[in-house]
């Protein structure tokens, strides 16, 4: 996490992750808006077919991670993320 004197914040981490969605709450809060939101897989406990996943509710403090799929059963799951904004 880092806040440049150009007002840009960079923040990362690691969110667990349920099929229902997860609310995760950024190290350092965004001033005015959020340019990006990208996760990876990290940890993944799946069977049966594909997920994917998106973001959804996001505020200058937080953002909810939500898994989907066809055919699956996500008992967990773990994802790298990274945030630009400022």
């Amino acid at each position: 996490m880092v806040k440049f004197n150009s007002g840009l914040i960079i923040n990362w981490g690691i969110a667990n992750t349920s099929g229902d969605g997860s609310t995760h709450t950024f190290p350092i809060s965004f001033s005015n808006i959020i340019y990006n939101i990208q996760s990876s897989p990290r940890e993944t406990n799946q069977q049966n077919g594909s997920i994917y996943w998106y973001t959804e509710e996001e505020t200058l403090s937080s953002f909810k991670l939500v898994l989907c799929g066809n055919n699956w059963v996500v008992i967990g799951s773990k994802q790298n993320y990274i945030a630009l904004g400022v």
